[in-house]
């Protein structure tokens, strides 16, 4: 559930912030929810994650080719 969710916002937004993809969860249990679809997403490959040099993380949907979109 929560992870056809991120997917969702990944689509319309093509990347995302963990803190964007965190502040988007409600209650302590969205939080929890959230973080573990992003550890199965990226454990399936589903998305690409990457840090910036000041610690942020981002998050970008696969493409069906195995591409980033954008």
């Amino acid at each position: 559930e929560r992870e056809t969710e991120i997917r969702r916002m990944l689509g319309e937004r093509g990347s995302m912030s963990f803190d964007e993809i965190m502040m988007a969860s409600l209650t302590r249990s969205d939080i929890i929810a959230s973080f573990v679809a992003l550890l199965e997403m990226v454990k399936n490959q589903s998305v690409y994650m990457s840090a910036e040099e000041n610690g942020d993380i981002y998050f970008e949907m696969k493409t069906s080719d195995g591409g980033a979109d954008g």
